[in-house]
């Protein structure tokens, strides 16, 4: 399976103090079955496509903007269907979320929770459920 993502950078100019303000959005949708090789640039620029055009409907005044970029990403499923949350032994400074989009808002919910927890060194013995370690 594949997921799509787009990305746009815009710049925008306030006059009086002369400041920039750079605005940016991350998109992700219009999963697909793997594309086979030869048609996988033609299905990212239309998913690309496609992704703008849902965007545009929500917010009409992005309308007619180009993307700065699309991608097409693989992903998978654990095992047991669970996101895995937490740091990773090969990356001390890091903390990651990886789930699917299965998981929707709750998932992102829940990663957030635990992902605080470890933040602040106050993890509670149900996470380890989510660790990289289970």
């Amino acid at each position: 399976m594949f997921a799509f993502a787009i990305s746009w950078k815009g710049v925008l100019a306030v006059r009086p103090r002369k400041c920039l303000i750079v605005l940016c959005l991350l998109v992700l949708g219009a999963d697909t079955a793997t594309a086979p090789a030869r048609q996988r640039d033609k299905t990212i620029v239309q998913r690309t496509g496609q992704l703008m055009y849902e965007l545009s409907t929500l917010y009409p005044d992005i309308s007619g903007l180009l993307p700065e970029r699309g991608w097409a990403a693989d992903y998978a499923r654990t095992a047991e269907g669970l996101p895995y949350i937490g740091p990773h032994r090969n990356y001390p400074w890091h903390l990651f979320a990886f789930g699917d989009s299965s998981h929707s808002v709750t998932g992102a919910y829940l990663a957030s929770r635990v992902l605080l927890r470890h933040y602040f060194e106050e993890m509670d013995p149900a996470d380890e459920v989510f660790a990289f370690t289970r």
